[in-house]
């Protein structure tokens, strides 16, 4: 019986000795190590605490701003086009049939820039100065050029086109006939356009008088060849028309472009 106790005794002081001499888990220490660096601890959970690149937000939108659409990746947008620059402009077409309404452009000048106007076949030059063009003649109202203050010289360049006129065939701006572009300068009282006595192409310049009809054909002193012609301004001028001479104007087609230009001399 007491060799049994002392049996007993040791075996128990053995397990006692065993377990005394069991060193603690490293793995759960009670207190976190000290950091070296520093800086602050991280706070950080999943992806971002495991090293892992993050992704940046995108700030939200305020309430009540206007949604700026997706972001389109890709070539810049097109620059929006330049203004129209003066060019010559493709003469009206006299084998097709003409419009009802007139199809000359009117321009005010200023002194040294160029200005594109379509001349209408059917442009008759003696209802310049009105606001109609006279019914009996069948025609439209004339080009109309306000001039600059100042007075000056008129020069008009690359007058193309053709013109036919009382159902003829269309011929050139420097036809002497009803097809050759004429011009006249009118004031603000001066009444309305009357026959001039200049009705050839060739003078280098010429000085047309107020309310006086004159020729400007293609402006050179030759067809289609030559110097640009200069037509002095009159005294009292604040308009210039540029049309064609007949009786009727009902069957013409076609029509000529001009770049003119004001000339302070």
């Amino acid at each position: 019986m007491d060799r049994s106790r002392s049996l007993c005794s040791l075996a128990f002081a053995i397990c006692a000795a065993c377990v005394s001499n069991v060193a603690p888990n490293p793995a759960f220490p009670a207190n976190p190590p000290p950091n070296p660096s520093g800086e602050p601890p991280n706070d950080a959970v999943g992806p971002e605490a495991a090293g892992a690149p993050t992704v940046p937000t995108v700030p939200e939108a305020k309430a009540g701003a206007p949604d700026p659409g997706p972001t389109v990746v890709g070539h810049k947008p097109a620059s929006p086009p330049s203004p129209p620059i003066v060019t010559d402009v493709v003469p009206i077409d006299p084998s097709r049939p003409m419009p009802a309404d007139t199809l000359g452009t009117d321009a005010m000048l200023a002194l040294e820039e160029p200005a594109s106007v379509m001349v209408d076949g059917r442009a008759d030059v003696f209802s310049s100065g009105l606001t109609k063009a006279d019914a009996a003649r069948g025609g439209v109202l004339p080009t109309r050029l306000a001039l600059a203050p100042g007075g000056g010289v008129i020069r008009a360049r690359s007058i193309r086109g053709q013109t036919g006129c009382a159902g003829g065939a269309a011929v050139g701006p420097d036809d002497t006939g009803c097809a050759g572009l004429v011009g006249v300068f009118l004031g603000d009282r001066s009444g309305r356009a009357t026959r001039g006595g200049d009705a050839s192409p060739g003078a280098a310049e010429l000085a047309p008088k107020l309310g006086e009809t004159f020729f400007v054909g293609d402006g050179l002193t030759g067809t289609g060849t030559g110097t640009m012609q200069t037509f002095k301004i009159p005294k009292g001028a604040t308009k210039l028309y540029l049309g064609y001479v007949g009786g009727s104007y009902a069957h013409n087609t076609g029509g000529v472009s001009a770049i003119v230009t004001q000339h302070a001399k």
